[in-house]
């Protein structure tokens, strides 16, 4: 137990938050606006450092050093994965390699209010259906717990066998009055447990690999997914990094393991000087119609174009499947509540309705 407990606590150490993406739209809308206006480079992080979160303030002030020794500002920012992603540290760099930084500043700026937006609509979507679902438990093991009880020594009074589904439902309230805080203990090392397991890369990978395959919210993710993907990757492209190092920055932002390992072999492709979108079609793992249009783009040399356009009409895709998920949790987590909450009366009904038929 004490070195389970030493292994979570080092998880949690080393899982540090990373830079939030509404803070890192803040950074990049500052400094290409300065930029914008005129002001050095040096002078327009330093502004920014005044009025940045503590982690930012302190790698920025790193930036600022390195960048008075003589560094590029990509190579600078890239001293810090933890605080400045490999996109921004990339589109940084073709920024700086094309003359174009405000540019690059402002495209990460609207990237980031992008993610930021989706982050809050997701979590807007399910704070109804979470809140319903904890209500729902706590409702639950007010009644097991305490309403139960009471009903148990009043239907052990009555002198009738009792019913298969009236003992079960005794029984689970008996099991979590007598062994609640064992239970309790249980769940929470589950939890542990299952929180460094998924901090391991076997774990990451077949968590990421059961969300794609479960109904509904599996397309939901693959749609996230794919507008990270068109997006970043078409940006990049259109800002002449090259393709190879393109892939190899978005593989980083996909936040899928399963997808990552397919633009891993994608990449080995593109080091053979094969194209982009034959190991996207072998794999089959990436939407068919995202398949299609990177053939086409590669067929006309117009892959960038393709891929920003069609992260538009993924984007609207995203917020069509949210809402569907969203309508069907809502009734299928008032269903559910309706059938545990009917059936305990019903359990407590029967035994009743067993003595009344008997008189």
């Amino acid at each position: 137990m004490a070195v389970l407990f030493d292994e979570f606590r080092e998880q949690i150490l080393l899982s540090r938050p990373r830079t939030p993406a509404q803070a890192l739209a803040l950074f990049a809308y500052q400094t290409g606006a300065m930029l914008e206006a005129g002001l050095p480079l040096l002078a327009a992080l330093e502004l920014n450092r005044e009025q940045a979160p503590e982690h930012l303030r302190t790698a920025l002030l790193a930036v600022e050093q390195d960048l008075k020794e003589g560094s590029s500002l990509a190579k600078a920012l890239s001293k810090h994965p933890r605080v400045f992603p490999p996109l921004l540290v990339s589109m940084v760099e073709a920024g700086e390699l094309g003359g174009i930084l405000p540019k690059a500043f402002s495209w990460l700026a609207d990237h980031y209010e992008r993610e930021d937006k989706l982050f809050q609509q997701i979590k807007s979507a399910l704070a109804y259906p979470v809140l319903v679902l904890i209500l729902t438990l706590v409702c639950l093991l007010i009644m097991f717990v305490l309403v139960l009880p009471n009903f148990a020594h009043l239907l052990s009074n009555m002198g009738t066998e009792l019913p298969l589904l009236t003992k079960m439902v005794l029984g689970i309230s008996n099991l979590l009055v007598k062994r609640g805080s064992f239970l309790l203990l249980l769940v929470i090392t589950g939890f542990g447990i299952l929180y460094i397991f998924l901090q391991r890369p076997a774990g990451r990978l077949w968590w990421d690999n059961t969300l794609l395959n479960l109904p509904l919210i599996g397309s939901l993710a693959l749609k996230v997914i794919s507008v990270r993907f068109c997006r970043i990757l078409g940006a990049l492209l259109h800002n002449g990094v090259p393709i190879l190092q393109a892939v190899n920055v978005v593989k980083k932002t996909l936040g899928n393991q399963v997808l990552e390992h397919s633009l891993s072999i994608a990449e080995a492709s593109l080091k053979e000087g094969q194209g982009l979108a034959k190991p996207l079609a072998q794999e089959k793992l990436f939407p068919s119609l995202v398949v299609q249009l990177v053939t086409s783009g590669e067929e006309t040399g117009q892959l960038p174009q393709f891929l920003l356009k069609l992260s538009d009409y993924y984007d609207r895709e995203v917020e069509r499947t949210l809402e569907k998920v969203v309508a069907l949790l809502e009734p299928v987590l008032v269903l559910l509540l309706g059938i545990f909450v009917g059936g305990i009366v019903i359990a407590l009904l029967l035994p009743m309705f067993s003595l009344f038929s008997s008189l």
